[in-house]
């Protein structure tokens, strides 16, 4: 440790400012850190690190990687935090490796792919590719992050048509164990691809998804509300729409039934996403034919809908 470098407080940091990552690292005491805290998206998965170190690149993320690993210190990865159970994204008096600074979204036009930040939330990624008229197989709650969703599995809104969001990433760049780091895909490390479609953050931290980037125009669909009344009829129309997926795989479909603190009441909320922009498709037709109290769907675009689509925080 340089001289004129105060001893941390925290000696769990001490490994990382040694590493030259001071001006990364977020210790309880600071505004940031407790700010970065609170960011969680669930309540069970706010812990309480002894520090943060939020990297800005790969080879930053190497760094603290090969910094933790040498002096024995527990740490865990987050992403954007979504993730609910305690000890997913965040850990208790160890070290938690943010990736938030790494956000990028960068669209290549000759290639038709996007090389996206794990740290990137969905909503941040649509709006960046709306700019080129373009889409990924990515998240349809906008807030959620990119890596924990990539590499948990992960519904889309082109799930029926394309399979889950880890189906459609063909390059991952991953920090491995050692600090080192190296390429996934089809040809290069093929077993690790393969592992990571569903792995989390068990074989490395990846620092970078490469995915195809899809022609998305428009899109048609909604929130709408309808009364508890009409359970058995929705429940018939939601075996219905299942049942009709091999005839439609451009519609999508979320249903909740929740507590609506404006009605003061049990609602039924469905979500529908046509990809293709058709209007009001007849796989919706049992859906629409029900009694609504409100009804949001409109031709919009997936990055609008990812943004308007979102579930509180707070859990």
């Amino acid at each position: 440790m340089a001289a004129n470098t105060p001893k941390p407080a925290y000696p769990q940091a001490e490994c990382l400012i040694n590493a030259g990552l001071q001006a990364q690292v977020l210790l309880p005491t600071e505004a940031d850190y407790i700010a970065r805290e609170e960011s969680y998206w669930s309540n069970s998965a706010k812990l309480k690190p002894a520090c943060i170190v939020r990297p800005r690149s790969s080879q930053e993320v190497a760094v603290a990687v090969k910094a933790l690993v040498a002096a024995g210190q527990k740490f865990a990865v987050r992403s954007g935090g979504h993730t609910q159970w305690a000890g997913s994204n965040n850990i208790q008096d160890g070290v938690t490796i943010d990736m938030s600074l790494l956000d990028s979204t960068i669209f290549d036009s000759a290639s038709e792919t996007v090389s996206i930040g794990p740290g990137a939330r969905w909503r941040h990624v649509y709006d960046e590719l709306h700019k080129h008229g373009r889409a990924v197989a990515g998240g349809r709650d906008g807030n959620v992050g990119v890596a924990g969703l990539l590499l948990g599995g992960g519904l889309t809104f082109f799930s029926a048509r394309m399979g889950f969001a880890c189906d459609n990433v063909i390059e991952y760049e991953i920090v491995l164990a050692d600090g080192s780091i190296t390429y996934a895909d089809k040809e290069r490390n093929g077993d690790l691809f393969v592992a990571l479609k569903g792995g989390s953050n068990n074989f490395g931290i990846v620092t970078s998804f490469k995915m195809n980037a899809i022609k998305s125009d428009k899109i048609w669909g909604g929130v709408a509300i309808l009364p508890k009344q009409v359970t058995p009829q929705a429940v018939d129309a939601f075996v219905a729409f299942t049942d009709n997926v091999t005839n439609d795989n451009d519609s999508n479909l979320i249903c909740f039934f929740t507590h609506s603190p404006r009605l003061k009441d049990i609602v039924i909320t469905p979500f529908y996403a046509n990809i293709v922009g058709i209007e009001k498709p007849p796989a919706y037709d049992k859906w629409l034919s029900l009694p609504e109290i409100d009804n949001k769907a409109k031709m919009t675009s997936i990055s609008e809908m990812a943004s308007e689509y979102h579930i509180s925080a707070g859990y």
